[in-house]
């Protein structure tokens, strides 16, 4: 007799180590049958978890339907329900992308945000071995190299899919079994959409060859994972003798644009299209605005070589505490904290009296901000678009992009740029300088540290080749 899906559940779980009972977690709930049964299951297993509903404004009445079905379920099973709202067609529009990548941006940003806010591991997706079935289908029709065929994984920093190992048939049984209703969106029905056609059509027509052949697909895709990993280990070792690191990927000379075999080494390893990367060489034809997009990485020349660098991901700005350790230094408690930041980095931060500093920060880590001059609330965040700031030591203001762009900071690695900053007024330009108005002066009294530093077990955003 095979498996149920708690079963299922339960294994899955346990062989990848997906989960832990310390931790909480946030359920992905759209109010279908897939997240619907991660939920109960998660629900039903005891771990903490909370759920998250996206809004994307896209269905009419149905999907107001889906937002009244997930509050309902969530009231019942006592379970803390977030929702959020997007203009998801604006937001395609306003970014020139399509809506399916609007709308996987906008959730995973915002699921990001739950995640640091409300102390959460990370949200559990409901995917399972149909979805991973027909999207390698769709990858070998359309045109994919090895890690097309792959499947997914069972879990990526802050993405976890405990399902991976079900079918939407155990799903459906498990549902059923239990006598729990969930929604269906309509456009599921829809043959016009080519995820629809293979699930309604192809599938079953293989099925005829082979009834098990979800399953045989799933055993394949999992051999060649192996296949590509040692395929990956080869490639890295021919990308790195020829590769130099930058702070968010790496920079490849002209030289080795020449070799088809670094050439095919960058669309297997970076997610680049055959016709981007055959437009890469000669560099030298390259125009000064040329950019290449991969899903995770963006390439573009500068100075005489091809940047690789990886696609930032957004984050709501951190407020930092300033104010209240002050509160906290004066009344004779702790004046330091740390705080882990989305983009990978940790930030502590130091009140001290401005006797107690040895020396003026130089590197480009760490820097020395006067204390009573920062604001109450200031935060850390990306650098807008059009920016200014007072850089100490010069006069008047400056764009950030210009002040950047002197200092031999390339276009794609400015997109990583971060600031402290109180409202609109920058204080540090992160990883350059401060600005005029927090610098240290000779009127200083006390100081705030701040040093920045890779967060423990995440890693660079490169995270190597």
């Amino acid at each position: 007799m095979p498996p149920t899906l708690p079963a299922l559940f339960a294994r899955t779980v346990a062989a990848h180590g997906l989960l832990d009972a310390a931790h909480g977690y946030l359920v992905a709930l759209s109010g279908g049958a897939d997240s619907v049964a991660l939920l109960l299951l998660m629900h039903e297993a005891g771990y903490r978890i909370e759920a998250a509903h996206c809004h994307f404004g896209l269905r009419g009445e149905e999907s107001d339907r889906d937002a009244r079905f997930a509050a309902d379920l969530c009231r019942r099973l006592g379970v803390r329900l977030h929702t959020v709202r997007f203009d998801t067609r604006a937001e395609a529009r306003s970014h020139g992308e399509s809506i399916e990548m609007a709308a996987r941006r906008l959730r995973y940003t915002w699921f990001a945000d739950l995640l640091r806010r409300h102390d959460l591991s990370a949200v559990c997706v409901a995917h399972h071995m149909d979805d991973e079935v027909e999207t390698m289908l769709l990858n070998l029709v359309r045109g994919t190299g090895i890690h097309g065929l792959t499947g997914m994984a069972y879990a990526r920093p802050g993405v976890v899919r405990p399902l991976l190992d079900a079918t939407r048939a155990d799903i459906l049984a498990y549902l059923a079994a239990r006598g729990q209703d969930y929604v269906t969106d309509s456009s599921n029905a829809d043959t016009a959409y080519k995820r629809n056609l293979v699930r309604h059509r192809v599938l079953p027509l293989l099925e005829t060859l082979n009834p098990a052949v979800r399953r045989t697909l799933r055993a394949d895709m999992r051999r060649l994972a192996h296949a590509a990993a040692a395929y990956d280990r080869e490639q890295a070792t021919l990308l790195t003798a020829h590769a130099e690191p930058l702070p968010h990927g790496w920079a490849f000379g002209a030289a080795t644009l020449a070799t088809g075999s670094l050439r095919d080494a960058l669309a297997t390893r970076f997610g680049f299209t055959a016709a981007d990367v055959a437009a890469m060489h000669p560099l030298a034809s390259l125009g000064p605005r040329a950019c290449f997009q991969a899903p995770e990485w963006q390439a573009a020349p500068y100075r005489g070589r091809l940047e690789v660098v990886r696609r930032p991901t957004a984050f709501a700005p951190v407020p930092l505490p300033l104010d209240a350790l002050r509160q906290r230094a004066e009344a004779g408690g702790t004046y330091e904290t740390q705080i882990a930041l989305p983009d990978g980095m940790t930030l502590t931060l130091t009140l001290m009296d401005r006797q107690d500093l040895e020396a003026i920060p130089r590197g480009t880590d760490s820097v020395a901000l006067d204390a009573d001059r920062t604001g109450a609330a200031p935060e850390y965040r990306r650098v807008a678009p059009g920016e200014r700031f007072a850089p100490y030591g010069a006069q008047g203001t400056r764009l950030v992009s210009d002040y950047l762009t002197d200092r031999h900071v390339s276009r794609l690695e400015r997109e990583w740029q971060t600031v402290v900053a109180d409202g609109d007024d920058l204080l540090w330009l992160v990883g350059q300088r401060a600005a005029r108005r927090a610098a240290i002066t000779e009127a200083t009294t006390r100081v705030w540290l701040l040093r920045m530093a890779p967060t423990p077990g995440v890693g660079d955003a490169t995270s190597g080749l």
